[in-house]
């Protein structure tokens, strides 16, 4: 009886590990960040002090066949000098991944459409429209990033791309903050080498997001009314 019960236990267990080995072969198949082994979860990501993490200047590749490149002042697009040249119109574009385009080509984004319509409208004027949406960030990054980086490129304007669910916090003070963090034994080493890890942690911080968020779930469930959805989609 005894050993009866072992090999169950020993099948289960087998039946499991091949069950998640499978479950991180298809993370790693179709994750569109992993077509580079990094530690962290976009491999296009670097640590920061203060913000948590940034795009990592220089860098290059691909996201789901897309080209991705980050110029030398760490923000997507063409290179940029950070003194702005004379005579041109500075934009300053501050969001997250809706503004930093993952997986889609930087010239169909809101930044380059910008630049695109100014140039047209006023032709006798200079523009350049900066792209520095980094994915994952939320208001008190973008504060963050505004202070150390965006005031040194002297902008004109600054545009910040706003969602619902930025005022909920942000999992950088997973960083800071280790309240809902869980030991775990190995917890580091599961986190840099299996994207199945990396995932889980993601929709653990996500989920622990939410629960601090009031009403959050009735605010996106809001419908405008008929008179409200005109005005947005006329711009006010």
């Amino acid at each position: 009886m005894a050993a009866s019960r072992k090999r169950r236990l020993a099948a289960i267990l087998v039946l499991v590990l091949v069950l998640l080995s499978a479950l991180e072969l298809v993370k790693r198949r179709f994750d569109p960040y992993l077509s580079r082994e990094r530690g962290m979860q976009n491999p296009f990501w670097q640590e920061h002090p203060t913000r948590g993490h940034s795009l990592k200047p220089g860098d290059y590749g691909s996201i789901w066949g897309v080209p991705f490149h980050i110029n030398r002042l760490g923000f997507r697009g063409p290179e940029i000098s950070r003194e702005k040249p004379k005579g041109v119109f500075r934009v300053l574009c501050l969001g997250d991944s809706i503004t930093m385009g993952a997986a889609l080509p930087e010239d169909i984004l809101y930044p380059a459409a910008l630049q695109k319509i100014l140039s047209a409208r006023y032709p006798s004027r200079k523009f350049e429209v900066i792209n520095a949406g980094v994915s994952g960030y939320m208001i008190e990054q973008e504060l963050l990033l505004l202070k150390d980086e965006g005031f040194l490129l002297s902008p004109d304007l600054v545009v910040l791309q706003y969602t619902l669910y930025d005022p909920a916090g942000t999992e950088f003070y997973d960083h800071i903050n280790p309240r809902r963090e869980i030991a775990l034994p190995g917890k580091k080493f599961l986190l840099a080498h299996l994207a199945l890890a990396r995932y889980v942690q993601e929709k653990y911080n996500r989920f622990g997001l939410r629960r601090n968020v009031l009403g959050l779930g009735d605010l996106l469930a809001m419908k405008p009314d008929s008179e409200s959805a005109s005005r947005i989609e006329h711009g006010w």
